[in-house]
């Protein structure tokens, strides 16, 4: 803010669940990502869309909420994407079957008409829709002009630089490099522990700096794992703890007085 740039030796810009951006700090990004600036944008519904800097690299972030219909959705609470399929691309590729999760997030979609190459990094299941209407006390239900999944969560984008930074040389001028999630929940503290989010925020990083060789699936710490249930897996347990285990109980009982 104090120099109005981004510092030429700058790794990475992340911009975390911005709600606004000054007109200086917004044109200082976008001169920074057109000399070949990397940067990681976590939104989130609502809040500030980034427009015109994510459209010039085919990203466009949708004026809805997912809401996802699946099993899992109704552990996690409705409006918990749940990413179950990733693209061929270093940042998702050893995700392998491992699910994510991005606590009310917003679909992304392509933006067409420009030099950028962009990659769907993560989708949803088919179950999931984007609300752009939801009413709060309300139960979430697809409407018509919802948008219809699977729904993309998080993109990443490549193009050329358009122009070349002061201290850099013309003849090595590095692409543009761009991710962009609609959810940043999933990279805090609060989400960070489900699923594999921590692997894919971290990967998402590490390729935007050309990192490449130090992206992996990273071994778990010792200690309790999140279990997650369907409402029909949590009734079944119920019956068997309140009612199986008592009758087994009693007649175990009666066998050994008769």
């Amino acid at each position: 803010a104090a120099v109005a740039a981004v510092p030429d030796d700058a790794a990475a810009v992340i911009v975390d669940a911005a709600t606004s951006m000054s007109d200086a700090d917004r044109a200082a990004l976008q001169t920074y990502l057109d000399a070949g600036g990397r940067a990681l944008f976590l939104l989130e519904p609502g809040a500030e869309a980034f427009s015109s800097l994510l459209g010039a690299y085919g990203l466009q972030a949708n004026d809805d909420v997912i809401v996802d219909g699946s099993a899992l959705g109704g552990v996690l609470g409705p409006e918990t994407a749940t990413g179950a399929a990733y693209a061929t691309h270093p940042v998702t590729q050893k995700l392998g079957a491992a699910l994510t999760h991005f606590q009310r997030a917003r679909s992304l979609s392509e933006h067409p008409g420009t030099p950028a190459t962009t990659t769907s990094l993560v989708q949803t299941g088919a179950d999931a829709f984007g609300a752009l209407h939801l009413e709060p006390g309300v139960a979430p239900a697809f409407h018509d002009g919802d948008i219809q999944g699977p729904l993309t969560v998080m993109m990443a984008a490549t193009a050329p630089s358009a122009s070349s930074s002061p201290s850099s040389s013309s003849s090595h001028k590095k692409e543009t490099r761009v991710v962009v999630a609609g959810d940043a929940t999933f990279a805090s503290n609060q989400g960070i522990h489900l699923g594999a989010n921590r692997d894919l925020v971290v990967n998402a990083v590490l390729w935007l700096v050309e990192r490449d060789d130090a992206i992996a699936i990273r071994p778990r710490g010792r200690g309790g794992d999140l279990l997650l249930l369907t409402p029909t897996a949590r009734e079944r347990i119920a019956f068997v703890l309140l009612y199986g285990l008592p009758v087994i109980l009693l007649c175990a009982g009666l066998s050994i007085s008769a």
